[in-house]
């Protein structure tokens, strides 16, 4: 994968989560506000800001062309190259996102720490709203959160139709 590519990736990454956190409300046609209401789902018990958190799980509901290679695929973070796997974020009480590239660099010119958009939450809705760098807002479903674990809920809407992506993190 190139470097546009990871960085396109890594931007859908994000972009993910923050819509996780923040279109449970906004979101209504496709799916619906109920297909995040399950057992597994529950409210936000403690704070998400100041904490390293690395993707664990990617998965596209239903599946997705995610390479352009032809194939459908589910498990997207199977796609994701080995030096973007070890990279956490972490959304500042400043309201600032930072990316962390961990110890796998996939270039050696790259900064271990920078700053990647800001970030709003809002706890009534559970949406995440992350604009980066490009001042691009992306709206997220927080869809289950712990002290060690969160789910993040985005829409995706490709020429094949509507897709669910499922970003479940872990603190690092």
């Amino acid at each position: 994968m190139d470097k546009k590519t990871k960085n396109i990736a890594w931007i859908i990454a994000i972009a993910m989560i923050i819509a996780v956190l923040y279109t449970e409300s906004s979101c209504q046609s496709g799916l619906s506000k109920n297909h995040f209401d399950n057992n597994d789902t529950h409210t936000l018990d403690g704070s998400f800001t100041d904490k390293y958190w690395v993707l664990t799980d990617f998965k596209a509901e239903p599946g997705i062309d995610w390479d352009i290679d032809g194939e459908i695929e589910t498990d997207i973070l199977a796609k994701l190259d080995p030096c973007d796997k070890d990279d956490a974020i972490i959304f500042r009480n400043d309201n600032k996102i930072y990316r962390h590239l961990g110890s796998d660099k996939c270039d050696e010119e790259e900064e271990v720490e920078k700053e990647n958009g800001t970030w709003k939450y809002m706890p009534s809705t559970k949406e995440l709203t992350m604009t980066d760098d490009q001042q691009k807002a992306r709206v997220y479903v927080v869809a289950a959160t712990n002290a060690n674990t969160l789910v993040l809920h985005h829409y995706l809407d490709g020429s094949d139709g509507r897709h669910l992506l499922t970003a479940t993190y872990k603190i690092k």
